[in-house]
């Protein structure tokens, strides 16, 4: 009798000591979802979680170093614009709201900067009658090229002839008349003769400038209206004088 629980005892023992079933050590693996979770998390996500959702503008701030500073490359200056719904790009003010929304840049400007055929076809007789008059001469001539270009589209840095930002329809006027200016518009502000609202003729230089002293330059061409490359939704455009910083007088 001894004998006989004494050799169960050993059979019990040996089956406590013994391993695990490969079934049951397969049991406690950690679930799918768990082991997603420990994947280590991609560069994109991580960039994006760090960039804060928006940025207030302070004073000295543009579009492009905005662009640079949080999305990699100035390059994504027109998102920046769309997302925060800035139609003018060089026209922002301190404490403005910009949505860093950087993704959807790069889409915004493969639009906007997509060849197409009207970079390739010849302008129209009229128009090209329209863009240099016989017997035009100093400012009806700058005033007349401008008008030609209404239409046009507006792609920053662009001076023509098939686009146009707004300090590169200023530039491409006036070398109409043999007046070489910067392409850029503070610069332009910066030279010429200053001229009052109250004295305004046609193809005098008009600046709308932010409280960081950028500008937006326009043409005026008489009677209250001005031409201008406005943004890439409207392009270039006449419209009524809507707004006044200070105007400057060009002459050949």
């Amino acid at each position: 009798m001894i004998r006989k629980i004494t050799a169960a005892m050993a059979v019990l023992a040996a089956l406590v000591m013994a391993p695990l079933p490969a079934s049951a050590a397969t049991s406690q693996a950690p679930a799918a979802g768990q082991v997603a979770a420990s994947v280590a998390m991609p560069p994109e996500r991580a960039e994006r979680e760090a960039r804060p959702a928006a940025v207030m503008v302070v004073r000295g701030d543009t579009l492009s170093a905005l662009s640079a500073r949080w999305c990699g490359s100035a390059g994504h200056y027109a998102n920046l614009a769309a997302a925060s719904g800035i139609g003018n790009y060089d026209l922002i003010y301190p404490g403005q709201r910009i949505t860093l929304d950087c993704h959807a840049a790069v889409r915004v400007e493969r639009k906007a900067i997509r060849p197409t055929a009207v970079a390739t076809r010849p302008i129209a007789p009229a128009v090209r009658a329209a863009a240099a008059p016989a017997s035009a001469s100093g400012s009806s001539a700058v005033v007349a090229f401008a008008l030609a270009q209404v239409g046009k589209r507006y792609v920053w840095a662009a001076a023509g002839p098939f686009a146009y930002d707004c300090s590169g329809l200023v530039v491409a006027a006036f070398a109409r008349i043999g007046v070489r200016l910067p392409h850029q518009s503070g610069q332009i502000m910066a030279r010429g003769t200053p001229v009052s609202r109250a004295n305004l003729r046609p193809g005098d230089v008009i600046g709308l400038a932010d409280s960081g002293g950028f500008y937006h330059v326009l043409i005026y061409i008489g009677n209250g209206r001005v031409v201008e490359a406005a943004n890439p939704q409207q392009g270039v455009r006449t419209g009524p004088l809507y707004a006044f910083s200070a105007a400057r007088r060009f002459t050949a």
